[in-house]
């Protein structure tokens, strides 16, 4: 499928945030060493898609942020969602 020159633009910046993100958390976790979840299973954040790579940046955020103990919950379910798009993609590879 073909992408129109805006869609390639959204997908470059979508990229371009998504990698900060990534270089903000490995380093809060080198540095603080976080007691974060978030990387247990997809402790490889760079070999997952899109859709897994913003759900587990947005739990890492929660996880962060929690000031309530359903925040923390909210963050269990992103990563585990995550985890869920993550194999479904592997699967239709692996399935053809």
């Amino acid at each position: 499928m073909l992408l129109e020159d805006e869609d390639c633009k959204l997908i470059e910046k979508i990229n371009e945030i998504l990698s900060h993100a990534e270089m903000k958390m490995a380093f809060d976790i080198s540095t603080i060493g976080s007691s974060s979840t978030v990387f247990g299973p997809l402790s490889n954040i760079k070999n997952v898609g899109y859709g897994s790579k913003l759900l587990l940046v947005t739990a890492y955020m929660l996880d962060k942020a929690a000031v309530w103990p359903v925040t923390r919950v909210m963050a269990r379910a992103l990563e585990t969602h995550a985890m869920y798009i993550n194999q479904r993609a592997e699967n239709s590879l692996n399935a053809t």
